[in-house]
Order: structure tokens, then sequence, then C-alpha cells
């Protein structure tokens, strides 16, 4: 044990010494393993259930749907005039084809009279 704490002691006073020589590239290299440290335990760190990429998509489909309302409700009008049109057309046609009926069957009713 002497040895391994004489070997310890003698390496920090190197280090001590190294120090004291260039202090500007010893706090470098404090920065940087500070940087480097903080990095790691960030990577390692349990990420919470929303990711960056789901708040995106979130505020694309926000977005898309606040400018899809106008169209969304204009074709919704579009599609009740369409609807209202087929329907007085197919009340029309009912009406001609009544007539029609009618005509023909007082013309066959005249025919075995």
């Amino acid at each position: 044990m002497n040895g391994l704490d004489a070997e310890t002691s003698d390496r920090g006073s190197q280090l001590d010494g190294i120090v004291r020589e260039n202090p500007t590239q010893a706090i470098l290299w404090a920065l940087g393993a500070g940087f480097v440290l903080a990095w790691a335990f960030r990577a390692l760190r349990h990420r919470p259930a929303e990711h960056r990429a789901s708040r995106l998509l979130e505020n694309l489909r926000e977005q898309l749907g606040g400018l899809a309302q106008p169209a969304i409700r204009r074709a919704s009008a579009a599609a009740m005039n369409g609807a209202d049109l087929a329907h007085d057309r197919a009340t029309h046609l009912s009406k001609n084809l009544d007539r029609h009926f009618d005509s023909v069957t007082s013309k066959l009713r005249g025919l075995f009279r």
C-alpha cells in the first residue's frame, strides 16, 4: 500500500507542476473534459416520451389543420349545393316522367274505349 500511496503522491505532484506551468492549457483541458462528461450524461439520461420529432409533427398537424379549415368548409358547402342540385334535378325528372306516364296511360285508355 505504501508504494501505491507514494506513486499517487508523485503523480499528483507532477500534475500540480504541469498545471502551474501551463494554467491556460489546464483550464481548457478541464473545460473540454467537463463538456465531454456533460454530453455523456445527457446521452445516457432517460428521455421523456415526447421527442422533438413528435412535437414537430404535432405542430405541423395543427398548422395544416388551420390552413385546411376554409377549404373543408368550401368543399362541404359545394357538396351540399351539389346534393341540393341533384335532388332538384331528380324531382324535376320524376315530375316529367309522371306527366309522360300519365299521357301514355290516357292514350292507351283511349285506344281501348
